[in-house]
């Protein structure tokens, strides 16, 4: 079953608040004098869950088809359950919250990022935000990758982070004006025989 195609118009909102939280988890970091990991821990802890919440909350107005909501639905739900993760460890053990920040981060964002990924590729969902999705899954799958590379030293775990952000903030801030200016008309749309198949 389908619904009717996202176009774009509102879609950029998305993309801009996705970016201005990346880049303040960058900025957040960047400007920090500690990257401990009980700091990290708090940081990503509310980026993830801000996301997920923005994710969930808009996964109907975000994809074109059921399956393209219910992937986005999904990767909202990875993100509030990061936060609340966080928020738990942090509020019983801090301590256990520090050494819970490179599983916590590597798992979230192969999560995310996969999720991310499938739903770019999807041809039924193809369009003008199917590219930035693809890019932001890579990129987040990247940082779920160097995070364990680097599992031995917390600091550059947050580092890692902050890193992350920065890039994926730049990336999404300029994907969502650039899909506002492109109008509506600048949204490729798949095939109505594409659309029915999903």
């Amino acid at each position: 079953m389908t619904r009717e195609r996202n176009d774009g118009r509102g879609y950029w909102a998305v993309l801009l608040v996705r970016g201005i939280l990346a880049a303040v988890l960058a900025l957040v970091i960047t400007f920090s004098a500690d990257h401990n990991p009980v700091f990290g821990m708090a940081v990503y802890g509310a980026f993830a869950f801000l996301q997920g919440l923005l994710l969930a909350t808009t996964a109907s107005r975000s994809a074109s088809t059921q399956i393209g909501a219910a992937l986005t639905l999904a990767a909202g739900v990875v993100g509030i359950a990061t936060g609340v993760l966080a928020g738990a460890l942090l509020a019983v053990s801090p301590g256990a919250a520090a050494e819970a920040l490179v599983p916590a981060v590597a798992l979230s964002a192969a999560a995310s990022g996969l999720l991310e990924l499938l739903l770019g590729l999807r041809r039924a969902d193809a369009g003008a935000e199917a590219r930035d999705r693809v890019v932001l899954g890579i990129v987040t799958l990247v940082l779920a990758v160097t995070v364990l590379v680097a599992a031995g030293n917390p600091v550059v775990t947050v580092g890692l982070v902050g890193a992350y952000g920065a890039v994926a903030g730049v990336y999404l801030i300029i994907a969502a004006l650039s899909l506002l200016w492109s109008g509506p008309n600048g949204a490729s749309a798949p095939d109505a025989e594409e659309v029915s198949r999903a």
